[in-house]
C-alpha cells in the first residue's frame, strides 16, 4: 500500500514484484485446484466410510453381545470341544422352546441340552429306537423340565429350531459333532413351517 503512494523508482520495483508474487500466487492456487478437489473427496469419502464403519463394528458388537451365530460353521474332525461348547450356546439361545430333529439321540444330546435356560421346552423326534431311555427322560425333567420325545422316520437331515424363529441345518448329529468334519447352517425360517408339518404328533 505504500509502495502505491509513493513515487520513487524502488516503490515502483516493490509494486511490480507485488503484484509478480499474486500472479505466482494465483497459478500456484490453479495449479493446485484439482488436487485440492481430490482431497476434499478424499475426506468426504472417508467420512461416509468411517460412518459406514461404525455402522459394521456396531453390528458386530451388537452380535457378540446377544450371542449371534455366524450362518455357516464348519467344523474339522478333531475340534470336539469347540463343537461341543458351540452346540451348548446355541441351545442356550431359546428362550421358549427347542425343537430338535435327530435321528441319532442318545444322553450326550440331553447333555447338550441341558444347557437350555429355565422353562424352556425341549422337543425331540427322533427314531423309536432311540439309546434315550425313558429313566434319562424321567430324570431330565425332574432337574429341567420340560422335554418331550416323539418318534418319527420323516427326516434323514438334521434340524434344530429355536423359538420357532430360528432353523439349523446340521451335517452331522447333535452328539458327534468334532468326530467327524461336518458342518452346521442358519437356513431360511420359511421353512420351519414345512419342517413341523411333518413333525409326529403328540
Amino acid at each position: 500500500m505504500l509502495s502505491a503512494v509513493l513515487k520513487s523508482d524502488v516503490s515502483v520495483q516493490v509494486s511490480i514484484q507485488v503484484m509478480d508474487a499474486f500472479v505466482v500466487l494465483r497459478r500456484t492456487l490453479a495449479s493446485m485446484a484439482p488436487v485440492i478437489s481430490r482431497l476434499e473427496t478424499v475426506e468426504r469419502r472417508q467420512i461416509v466410510d468411517q460412518s459406514r464403519n461404525e455402522e459394521r463394528f456396531e453390528t458386530i458388537f451388537k452380535a457378540m453381545g446377544e450371542g449371534d451365530f455366524p450362518p455357516q460353521k464348519v467344523f474339522c474332525d478333531g475340534r470336539h470341544y469347540d463343537a461341543y461348547s458351540f452346540a451348548r450356546k446355541l441351545v442356550r439361545k431359546a428362550e421358549h422352546s427347542i425343537v430338535l430333529v435327530d435321528g441319532y439321540c442318545d444322553d450326550v444330546t440331553l447333555d447338550i441340552l441341558s444347557c437350555k435356560r429355565g422353562g424352556v421346552k425341549v422337543t425331540i423326534a427322533t427314531v423309536a429306537q432311540t439309546p434315550i431311555t425313558a429313566t434319562a427322560v424321567m430324570k431330565f425333567n425332574k432337574q429341567n423340565p420340560p422335554l418331550e420325545i416323539r418318534a418319527t422316520g420323516a427326516f434323514h437331515d438334521r434340524f434344530l429350531i429355536l423359538d420357532g424363529k430360528e432353523l439349523y441345518h446340521f451335517g452331522a448329529s447333535l452328539k458327534d459333532l468334532g468326530r467327524h468334519y461336518c458342518a452346521v447352517s442358519k437356513l431360511d425360517a420359511a421353512f420351519i413351517p414345512s419342517i413341523l408339518g411333518r413333525f409326529p404328533q403328540e
